[in-house]
């Protein structure tokens, strides 16, 4: 069986596994934020690697995947663009909003035992918060003196947020190859593309980031990572008829990470088997309902980070790092579902333009005329 044919748009597992990607970011800023240090993964891969990045790799490859899909069955680029931004930015914006009206004022009371001098504070006040990253990019990571004392995290209010806009510039990336053809008739220049930027990542891993030093912003790290896997998850679907889904492979495969992640080269190794892992799962597992009443992840990644904030504040890390977790998890998914159906699922229903500017002037005229 191909990945082609594995692939079923209507049944699969890729909710459930965004699901425990958001979950798994939770349990590593479990661990940092409620004060008990590194996770278990991170000893055992001798620093090499924890849950957070496994899991926006992760996010990163099913996004490239689908989103790859959505280019390809919409000729117009405006439609398309259209669809990212209605499905990122509402939730993003109003998760700003909730964190300036609501999680920012509970973390201020909480340390200064008032509220007075809170929509004051300069710089870094709650509305250059909301002005700074109002498009998507992270220009401000902090609301006043907020967690200036924290160990691990200092003044990071939502340590989350900063992977959305590297995903976008992909979203923009995808849509400028389907300009060229790149997405269905001429797929071989996505392949390329993606062979170069894996070529120059793994070269950074091996020498140790010489070419970042050449090249810093061309190869921002956090970046050049992730659009590296979300490009593998691109090419796997317009390749989708020539990679085969064998169980042999997906062990074979299993067995390299967990290899790579104890003795050396991690990053190397992953970047050739985590793919196929998580899309092997994808169209294996049989957990293909998971989403029947909301895709809830989207709002787990959101606002997982400020509620672990307001919780370690409160004091429910002694409960270990488990129970913390778990109420983390338990407050979080409130307000992810609250999110989907007030925010997210309004805007995912309204249509889309049916088509660029330019094709729309020319459709008005003759719709007079007739």
């Amino acid at each position: 069986m191909t990945l082609q044919e594995a692939f079923n748009p209507q049944k699969n597992s890729m909710d459930f596994l965004r699901f425990v990607l958001a979950f798994a970011v939770i349990i590593v800023h479990g661990y940092w934020l409620g004060g008990f240090g590194p996770d278990p993964l991170y000893y055992f891969s001798h620093g090499q690697i924890d849950p957070g990045p496994l899991a926006v790799s992760g996010f990163f490859i099913l996004s490239g995947f689908l989103i790859t899909r959505s280019r390809q069955r919409r000729g117009s680029i405006w439609v398309y663009l259209w669809q990212r931004v209605r499905r990122i930015m509402p939730g993003y914006w109003v998760t700003l909003l909730v964190t300036v009206i609501l999680f920012a004022p509970i973390i201020y009371l909480l340390t200064n035992h008032t509220l007075t001098g809170y929509w004051e504070q300069s710089p870094f006040g709650p509305f250059d918060y909301l002005k700074n990253n109002f498009f998507l990019k992270v220009g401000q990571d902090r609301i006043g003196e907020l967690f200036s004392t924290h160990p691990t995290h200092p003044y990071l209010i939502n340590g989350s947020l900063w992977t959305l806009y590297a995903e976008f510039k992909c979203y923009v990336l995808v849509g400028v190859l389907g300009l060229v053809n790149a997405t269905r008739d001429r797929r071989w220049i996505a392949l390329l593309l993606t062979a170069v930027v894996m070529g120059t990542y793994i070269i950074e891993q091996l020498t140790g980031g010489y070419l970042r030093s050449v090249f810093p912003y061309m190869l921002e790290q956090g970046f050049h990572e992730n659009l590296a896997y979300f490009l593998i998850g691109s090419v796997a679907y317009l390749y989708a008829d020539r990679i085969p889904m064998r169980r042999s492979l997906f062990v074979v495969s299993l067995a390299l990470m967990i290899l790579s992640a104890y003795v050396a080269y991690y990053r190397v190794v992953a970047l050739f088997t985590y793919p196929y892992m998580l899309l092997w799962l994808a169209f294996h597992l049989p957990i293909t309902k998971w989403a029947k009443y909301g895709d809830f992840s989207y709002g787990m990644y959101l606002y997982a980070f400020p509620i672990q904030r307001i919780l370690a504040q409160l004091g429910v890390n002694k409960l270990g790092v488990w129970g913390y977790i778990l109420v983390a998890a338990g407050v979080t998914a409130v307000f992810a579902v609250l999110s989907y159906h007030l925010v997210e699922s309004r805007f995912l229903k309204r249509r889309s333009p049916a088509a660029s500017p330019a094709q729309l002037v020319p459709a008005a005229v003759e719709t007079a005329v007739k």
